[in-house]
C-alpha cells in the first residue's frame, strides 16, 4: 500500500496560524458583542418588552445574531401577537 504524503509550506502554516489567532482575539474583544439595541414604532408594547422577547443583549455575540436573525425574528413575531412585524437589522458601525 502506498503512504501519501502532504507536504504544507511553513508559509501556510503561518498564515493559518495567524488567521486562528485573530479570530480567537475578535471574539474575545468586544467587537463582537452588540453594543446598542434601538427598537422603533412601538406603540403598546414598551421597547424593553420587545428587546426582552429577542433574548438579545449587549453581552450577546455578533455572529450569532447575525446566523440567526431570521429565526430571532419568526420567534418574537410568534410570542408577541401584538406585533404586526418584526424585523432584526444589523447596522455595524466604526464609532
Amino acid at each position: 500500500m502506498k503512504k501519501i504524503k502532504i507536504k504544507v509550506s511553513k508559509n501556510s502554516l503561518i498564515i493559518m496560524l495567524v488567521f486562528l489567532i485573530v479570530l480567537i482575539a475578535y471574539f474575545g474583544s468586544p467587537l463582537s458583542k452588540v453594543r446598542n439595541i434601538n427598537v422603533k414604532g412601538v406603540n403598546d408594547l414598551g421597547a424593553q418588552q420587545v428587546i426582552n422577547a429577542t433574548e438579545i443583549d449587549d453581552h450577546s455575540n455578533l455572529f450569532n445574531v447575525l446566523l440567526h436573525h431570521g429565526s430571532i425574528s419568526k420567534e418574537t413575531e410568534k410570542n408577541y401577537h401584538r406585533l404586526n412585524q418584526f424585523h432584526c437589522v444589523l447596522t455595524i458601525c466604526a464609532t
